[in-house]
């Protein structure tokens, strides 16, 4: 495009949106497709100037290009025990590398800037939980008598921020990913507790093959929690959320500490002493909920699982923008050496997706390119 016409198409778009600040034109009250042919301009006439030494730096110096490092045969290995092990009600669907721009901005509240976004109204997927809620959103539009889809898909993610090194995050990743979807018949439905005890069953099922199969699997522990726990700590005792979010990294952090409570955050079952002090905290509320965990998953599960460490986290912080109820996380511990696994809970996304406060979906994901990297056997 000639210097002129792109002069003329410049001033005929200030004209129509009245632009005549670039402060306005960042407010993003423009169309889209007012504003790709723009974009995409730019990007045609710097990629003219590329040379394909540059494209070789740029690809040897991005972190984003980086190739995983671990053999497409390992993950065929481990995603063929999955598909083997998974209950039978879940559907695999290999899904599209992008999604819809604000998918996870406008459900999850993640902040837009840790997204890769697109000038052509999408953006690579970031969270294959979310990718998996819009389909079986889908479908659930698709088919007005359709009331539960359950759905799982081992997909490649990509995010901007940087992950903790500590546990080994790179900028790309595989997670297996699950879903399950249901209409609640009643407010206070045990639906989220069997939903819960399947995927933390299918999950633990799996660490149990990958260690028969020589994986470095030393010690797993599973934490069940209820983010409505947090929530009423914050609520009784005004916690400040900005505190919350700077610690969100921290291992050691406990939000007990902040109300200055003598009281152990993870606990293998509530006893009477620490549900006197609950009582005293005004907590009545979390006493009746950790008991409903201990009696609809904890006491069931860990008869079956007698060598995995099972706690009860009564102040878990993470995913609170996530999990608006029951939630768990698993991890491996080797000297130390922390790997989290799994995690997954309930969340109000496709009640807000499709405007029905009675729909519910439970999900989770599982980082099968995590656990090869750090606790997976070696190759011959």
């Amino acid at each position: 495009m000639k210097k002129q016409q792109i002069s003329d198409l410049a001033q005929r778009l200030i004209k129509k949106h009245k632009i005549d600040s670039v402060e306005k034109l960042l407010l993003g009250n423009i169309k889209m497709s007012d504003i790709q042919w723009i974009v995409m301009e730019i990007y045609k006439n710097m990629v003219k100037r590329i040379t394909p030494l540059m494209l070789v730096k740029h690809y040897e110096n991005s972190r984003f290009l980086k190739p995983c490092t671990i053999s497409p045969k390992q993950f065929m290995e481990l995603e063929s025990d999955i598909y083997e092990l998974i209950p039978d009600k879940f559907i695999p669907v290999e899904l599209s590398p992008v999604m819809p721009i604000g998918s996870n901005a406008v459900v999850a509240g993640v902040n837009q800037g840790n997204v890769l976004s697109t000038v052509r109204n999408i953006e690579v997927t970031a969270d294959t939980t979310m990718a998996l809620t819009l389909e079986a959103a889908s479908r659930l539009l698709s088919d007005i008598k359709l009331e539960k889809v359950s759905l799982c898909t081992n997909q490649r993610c990509l995010r901007l921020q940087k992950g903790t090194d500590n546990y080994g995050f790179t900028s790309h990743f595989k997670i297996f990913a699950m879903c399950s979807t249901w209409k609640r018949k009643e407010e206070n439905s045990d639906l989220v507790y069997e939903e819960l005890n399947k995927q933390l069953n299918f999950y633990l099922k799996l660490i149990k093959s990958c260690e028969n199969k020589n994986f470095k699997i030393n010690k797993i522990t599973v934490e069940l929690s209820d983010t409505n726990f947090t929530e009423e700590l914050i609520r009784v005792y005004n916690i400040n959320r900005k505190i919350i979010a700077e610690e969100a990294n921290n291992d050691s952090f406990s939000i007990f500490n902040l109300i200055d409570k003598k009281i152990n955050q993870k606990v293998p079952s509530i006893d009477k002493k620490n549900e006197l002090i609950l009582k005293e905290m005004n907590l009545s509320n979390v006493i009746n909920k950790v008991k409903k965990i201990e009696k609809n998953i904890l006491n069931k599960i860990k008869k079956d699982y007698p060598e995995i460490n099972f706690k009860i986290d009564m102040g878990r912080t993470e995913g609170l923008h996530y999990y608006n109820g029951p939630c768990f996380k698993i991890y491996n511990e080797t000297n130390g050496d922390i790997t989290p696994l799994a995690d997954g809970g309930v969340c109000d996304w496709l009640s807000t997706l499709l405007l029905d406060k009675k729909r519910q979906i439970f999900t989770s994901g599982f980082g099968t390119e995590l656990l090869l990297k750090k606790l997976g056997p070696n190759l011959t």
